[in-house]
């Protein structure tokens, strides 16, 4: 399973916002699918880490010699910095996704750059090297974290359409790993949750998701990892940045 070193991601931060930035100015660098000749599929979980969820997680990739991406809450991240060095040395990526999970299109300028920059760099100093992405809480943000995403060389990162598993809502394991299976493809970002508190049926779901993947001749990746691998945009504009305008999310 190919994977990139904590020394190598941080090599690459500057190359991917670039190129994750290279647009138009008044665009939006958010990804939320990439396009790419490999096989490989990005796995990502946000709001830990969590004690309850985290670990048992960690050993499931592990076990199928899969890597992932946390977009981990700072304050979670602050008080459980252990499991954040686990999922570096587990061979996943650990981003921010703000301080204390507000809705960013909310929150006045000033707490905004501290939900941002506190986050990122605490990620930073636990992680070992600077951030490349940020998620922002429910999918929601607007020109402003645009800009300061820009200032702090971070792309924003979402999710494909289609593999939002609103694992949070109480969905049994066989919808989530149904749900996945069916519609992931090669360059999807697929978007868990391992918190807050324990989140067993994604874990369960991950039993059957991960063999499923493999099954399909698929790897899990990191976010990184699979931003390297990209190709040209498709024709549909699927990679393309969304409209700086904003975003008005609806996962939790």
């Amino acid at each position: 399973m190919p994977w990139l070193p904590a020394a190598v991601i941080g090599a690459l931060t500057a190359f991917l916002w670039v190129g994750c930035a290279g647009s138009a100015a008044r665009t939006a660098p958010a990804l939320s699918r990439v396009t790419t000749t490999r096989p490989y599929v990005a796995l990502t979980f946000d709001d830990g880490p969590s004690v309850q969820t985290t670990p048992s997680l960690l050993d499931l990739l592990t076990r199928y010699r899969a890597h992932a991406t946390f977009f981990v809450i700072g304050q979670e991240a602050q008080a459980h910095g252990d499991l954040v060095r686990q999922e570096v040395l587990q061979g996943s990526e650990v981003e921010p996704h703000t301080q204390t999970h507000r809705n960013l299109r909310r929150v006045p300028d000033r707490r905004l750059r501290a939900e941002v920059l506190d986050s990122a760099a605490l990620v930073s100093r636990l992680a070992g090297r600077p951030p490349a992405f940020i998620r922002p809480p429910f999918g929601t943000y607007d020109h402003r974290l645009v800009d300061l995403a820009r200032e702090a060389h971070l792309c924003i990162a979402l999710w494909t359409a289609a593999l939002d598993t609103r694992d949070w809502s109480g969905r049994t394991p066989q919808a989530i790993s149904r749900q996945v299976l069916t519609h992931v493809r090669a360059g999807d970002i697929v978007l868990f949750h391992d918190g807050p508190g324990l989140r067993r049926n994604t874990l369960v779901a991950l039993k059957a998701i991960l063999p499923g993947l493999s099954a399909r001749h698929l790897e899990a990746v990191t976010l990184a990892t699979l931003w390297a691998a990209r190709t040209a945009p498709s024709p549909d504009g699927s990679s393309a940045p969304m409209p700086v305008a904003g975003r008005e999310g609806t996962s939790k």
